[in-house]
């Protein structure tokens, strides 16, 4: 992929969307967490971590389906059918928190920074943080992961946003269906070759939010 198609693409987002796709890739590069989107883009294409199809979903992931039409050259139903029969390139979890940054307000943000000084009391009370920033943090002070959303399922709960707190079970939800059929799987093959499953590998998997794109290609060849 050449750098001059992320360089038209970078120039076309604004710094909310900006940030939202730094943070949709934060798993696929832990050593550029610092780094700038357009820095950031070029690393993964050098590493053969970024395909138009994973740029495809990265720009459908924050909703800017004209530039897949105008720069990518593809629609929006196309790159939902791609994403259906695929591996995806970001996990659920980050899918899920940048919609919940969606539909929050800065009032509601500042909330939960706020109810959240207790478990977090060196946290900056800054006026333009946003939800996404709030994660991040979180995440470094290892109380949020992909399947530990306690916490701020009940930061929600004090803020009443039900509708939120529902989003996130069903992300549960479905992570323990994906998680039940994969331990099935790997179940069956190690019957066939003699090998144990552990649970410590099982919830490697779960934990770093592989455990999707796995059950995906194992349906496929088996």
């Amino acid at each position: 992929m050449s750098s001059v198609l992320i360089h038209q693409i970078e120039e076309e987002l604004d710094k909310e969307e900006d940030e939202m796709m730094i943070f949709l890739c934060r798993d696929l590069a832990p050593d550029l967490a610092t780094a700038g989107l357009r820095e950031l883009l070029l690393a993964l294409n050098e590493r053969d971590k970024l395909s138009l199809l994973g740029l495809s979903e990265l720009l459908y992931r924050v909703k800017r389906f004209d530039l897949l039409r105008r720069i990518l050259k593809t629609e929006k139903t196309t790159v939902e059918a791609n994403l259906s029969r695929n591996p995806r390139l970001v996990p659920d979890y980050r899918v899920l928190m940048v919609e919940i940054n969606e539909n929050l307000e800065k009032e509601e943000v500042s909330s939960l920074v706020f109810l959240l000084r207790d478990f977090a009391p060196r946290m900056k009370m800054s006026k333009d943080k946003s939800f996404l920033r709030l994660v991040i943090e979180l995440e470094k002070l290892n109380l949020v992961a992909p399947n530990q959303l306690d916490l701020i399922e009940n930061c929600f709960r004090n803020i009443h946003r039900i509708d939120l707190i529902k989003k996130i079970e069903k992300y549960k939800q479905e992570g323990k269906i994906l998680l039940h059929c994969l331990v099935l799987i790997i179940r069956v093959r190690c019957s066939l070759t003699k090998d144990k499953v552990t649970s410590q590998t099982v919830c490697m998997l779960q934990g770093i939010g592989l455990f999707k794109q796995v059950l995906h290609l194992s349906l496929i060849s088996v």
